[in-house]
């Protein structure tokens, strides 16, 4: 469970005001025990929401609605985050329900994974999950191949795709299929991830929009590297997407990702990263010191900057200063 405490600072330098805004989130992640056969796997995160984060929810769920809620106060929101069980057979391994589906290799950005995204206002960059089925053939100990099918709800544009991987001279390949079934839009991918010298990563794909006979192509470039006995950690990613403007995306024509960690000692570290969009003059910059107080229980306090359009979203601070106590148990 881990609480942030913040302090929004809106209009730096020019009509200066702050508010407060804040939230606790209790993560439960369950998982059978016996998986020889098959597994069983759940996270769920119930969040209460305080300050500014609360009035924002207030204005988006009808009053009517929280008239019928038995808790007064600060809103409670559930986030079904996984829930999903898998079959382990002699020729196949079958997952069905809510999963994280990771086919790229990026840390921020990634071209091809059409069933997960990055949530870049969390500053653990956690991923968003699809409700799927997917079956995985193994072709040998490092080889195989991913069937996956999302399930239509709702107006989602659900997708199916398909993935080939292996691993040739060290490198970690994978080669990929995709159809968004409403839109009719097929993707061809690959991606490679290894290491010569720097930890090298990169992924490719080409669109093609039915219909219009418009075509685009994205492409991925990162590598990470660590300095001073492994104590000082860099990376970077660079994206370039020719995505229309008709589609809605946080991402430019160019962006780019960096981070820096350097581990203090074993209970403490200091981390700066940073996310641009070079089209839209779009950024989010967090510098964060981490201390392990005690056995399972964490202090992180952290600054974030906002700067630019996060693409039609909630109208964000000019900075953010926050703390997160965190316990594990």
């Amino acid at each position: 469970m881990y609480g942030d405490l913040s302090l929004y600072h809106f209009d730096v330098n020019d009509n200066d005001s702050l508010a407060f805004g804040g939230r606790n989130t209790l993560t439960l992640n369950m998982k059978n025990i016996n998986r020889k056969h098959g597994k069983i796997e759940s996270g769920l995160d119930i969040i209460m929401l305080y300050g500014i984060q609360a009035d924002a929810m207030h204005e988006l769920v009808p009053d009517a609605l929280y008239t019928m809620l038995p808790a007064a106060g600060a809103p409670i929101l559930l986030d079904l985050r996984k829930l999903y069980f898998s079959v382990y057979l002699p020729f196949v391994d079958l997952s069905v329900g809510r999963q994280i589906i990771n086919f790229g290799k990026g840390y921020v950005f990634s071209p091809v994974d059409v069933f997960s995204s990055v949530d870049v206002l969390d500053i653990t960059l956690r991923r968003r999950g699809s409700d799927v089925a997917c079956a995985r053939f193994p072709l040998g100990t490092l080889a195989g191949v991913d069937v996956v099918g999302e399930f239509p709800v709702g107006a989602n544009d659900h997708a199916s795709a398909v993935k080939a991987f292996a691993n040739v001279l060290g490198f970690d390949w994978s080669i990929l299929g995709m159809y968004r079934h409403d839109s009719r839009e097929i993707t061809g991918g690959a991606a490679f991830k290894g290491d010569l010298e720097a930890g090298i990563y990169g992924e490719a794909a080409q669109h093609f929009l039915d219909g219009s006979g418009d075509r685009y192509f994205e492409g991925m470039l990162g590598a990470d590297y660590s300095f001073l006995k492994n104590d000082l950690i860099v990376q970077a990613e660079y994206l370039h997407s020719g995505r229309p403007d008709s589609v809605l995306s946080i991402w430019g024509k160019h962006n780019a990702f960096t981070s820096a960690l350097y581990r203090i000692n074993d209970i403490m570290n200091v981390s700066a990263s940073l996310i641009h969009n070079f089209t839209d003059d779009m950024s989010i910059g967090t510098a964060q010191y981490y201390y392990n107080v005690l056995q399972n229980v964490d202090a992180i306090v952290y600054v974030r900057g906002y700067r630019g359009n996060l693409n039609g979203f909630a109208a964000f601070p000019d900075l953010e200063y926050s703390l997160r106590l965190e316990v594990k148990f």
